[in-house]
């Protein structure tokens, strides 16, 4: 999942949202990041840990990388991540029961007062995400997929995406009714691993 939901799943708890966003960012053994970071951010990391494990060995999941093709296989991963917050934020009040607008206001009130204590590249990317409304934007297919797109540079094969966003678009129907089967059920889930934090 990427951030978007792994915000969503955080629950309303502000510190749990912190740990939720930097799950990628805080790498190695959560207790080498106590002295920075308070019980309640750990736990949204472990949380955020914990989702993307789960994710990992659903059939869901397979068979979303599966449509992307086997030229596409070892970047597939975190394309449908995107994809998944894509169709999160096109119907985020029907998972989420508020405004997507007002989520990702409350949500980057609450990261902001920790920006400083983040990591550079995570302070970087929550200023580009904030200015440029990012998460809500998600809901848009270009943004998504121009964010998809920006994974070009990040990676030392672009090759991997060549036409990538050709096979996105081809298989959006599909790659849709996979996040709605998949995506209740990992809320479902994220229930019951959230009560051992309360």
């Amino acid at each position: 999942m990427n951030y978007l939901a792994h915000l969503a799943l955080s629950g309303p708890n502000p510190d749990m949202q912190v740990g939720g966003f930097l799950g990628d960012w805080l790498k190695g053994p959560i207790e080498r990041h106590s002295a920075q970071w308070s019980k309640r951010v750990l736990q949204g990391v472990a949380l955020h840990r914990s989702i993307d494990a789960w994710v990992d060995l659903q059939v869901e999941t397979h068979n979303a990388l599966t449509l992307l093709g086997d030229k596409h296989r070892r970047i597939a991963g975190p394309v449908i991540d995107i994809a998944f917050d894509h169709y999160l934020a096109k119907t985020f009040s029907q998972y989420h029961h508020q405004p997507l607008t007002d989520f990702c206001h409350r949500a980057f009130m609450h990261l902001n007062r920790h920006e400083q204590s983040m990591p550079e590249q995570a302070q970087g990317f929550l200023r580009r995400a904030q200015s440029h409304r990012l998460f809500e934007r998600y809901a848009e297919r270009e943004t998504y997929l121009n964010v998809v797109g920006s994974l070009r540079r990040r990676i030392t094969k672009p090759a991997l995406l060549d036409r990538i966003e050709v096979q996105l678009i081809a298989k959006d129907e599909e790659l849709e009714a996979i996040f709605h089967r998949f995506y209740p059920r990992l809320c479902h889930h994220v229930a019951d691993l959230a009560s051992r934090y309360i």
